[in-house]
């Protein structure tokens, strides 16, 4: 029995990896800093092998240059895809974030570019949290915010895609879960900022996408749903499925003493975006045949991050 259950789970990732036709696939992915510094050509075929139209990448090292992701996205394995243009985030301080295409070019979202705090806000968490905390707050002050967006067109319409990686650790109202959530409210804040400004005469379709790290409150969450981009609009978070398991889990690490989770996510407009296909890319979720035609290995995954690909196939309405 537990080997017809894995068979037809194989059958139906294998099914769930070509997208439908008219949809603009997303992937987004907390790429692990360090790691993507030294397998790029890895993480370029994992990508390839999913093969998206628009990247949502975080948790880049703060130190990486847009000459480096040029060179990343020069490789093969996705140059074969396309021609790609990606926006990198100017805030983040120790690390940042990037959006990136092939279809066309990503246009700057000066708002959501550069995003530091308001005024005061941060001292305000200093006021309350733990002494051994102070530094943390301190980095978030100088650095600002590891998010950006850029706008990608789809058709005859602009898209903002945003691309964020939000403070880990803590539980609810700890001094983290604050700062997660201070963090989610700014970066809203910005969009919004962002959104008033786009002179397309109509509310414009907006993604997010990121490592919300969801371990505490749901406030983050609440913040970047509630009343964007529209008012009286929530944005939808994408039921993101790993193939394999049939578990929500975007994240694990064996060596970790905490149990596999969903931190990561993909946030839509609903009035103006469908999600004909949403699932969680693993390596290992596939069979032998399926891994030989990507070109892939079963532990690369593994290999390459404690965070998996969120894939969703979207159409505009």
């Amino acid at each position: 029995a537990r080997r017809a259950v894995q068979d037809r789970l194989s059958r139906n990732a294998e099914e769930r990896l070509a997208r439908p036709a008219g949809t603009t696939r997303v992937a987004q992915m907390n790429v692990s800093g360090q790691s993507f510094d030294r397998r790029m050509d890895d993480f370029a075929r994992a990508f390839a092998a999913i093969d998206p139209d628009v990247l949502l990448l975080d948790e880049l090292s703060g130190d990486i240059e847009e000459s480096a992701l040029r060179d990343f996205f020069d490789l093969p394995p996705l140059k074969a895809l396309g021609t790609w243009s990606f926006d990198l985030g100017a805030s983040g301080g120790r690390q940042r974030a990037a959006v990136a295409t092939r279809a066309g070019r990503v246009r700057a979202a000066e708002a959501v570019r550069d995003i530091r705090y308001a005024p005061g806000a941060i001292d305000d968490l200093k006021r309350s949290a733990p002494d051994s905390f102070r530094p943390a707050l301190d980095r978030e002050e100088s650095g600002g915010l590891s998010a950006v967006a850029g706008w990608v067109s789809i058709g005859e319409r602009e898209v903002l895609f945003a691309a964020v990686d939000l403070q880990s650790q803590g539980w609810i109202d700890s001094a983290f879960d604050r700062l997660r959530t201070l963090q989610a409210e700014t970066l809203r804040d910005h969009i919004l900022r962002e959104v008033e400004r786009h002179d397309e005469g109509s509310v414009p379709p907006v993604v997010i996408g990121g490592d919300l790290n969801m371990v505490g409150s749901r406030a983050p969450l609440h913040a970047l749903t509630i009343g964007l981009p529209a008012a009286g609009e929530v944005l939808e978070a994408l039921r993101t499925e790993r193939l394999g398991e049939r578990t929500l889990s975007t994240w694990s690490n064996p060596g970790a003493p905490f149990a596999p989770g969903r931190l990561d996510f993909i946030l839509v407009s609903p009035s103006s975006i469908d999600a004909q296909n949403v699932f969680v890319f693993a390596t290992s979720d596939h069979s032998a045949e399926v891994l030989q035609r990507l070109g892939l290995e079963r532990d690369l995954s593994l290999q390459l991050s404690d965070h998996l690909i969120v894939v969703a196939d979207l159409e505009l309405r």
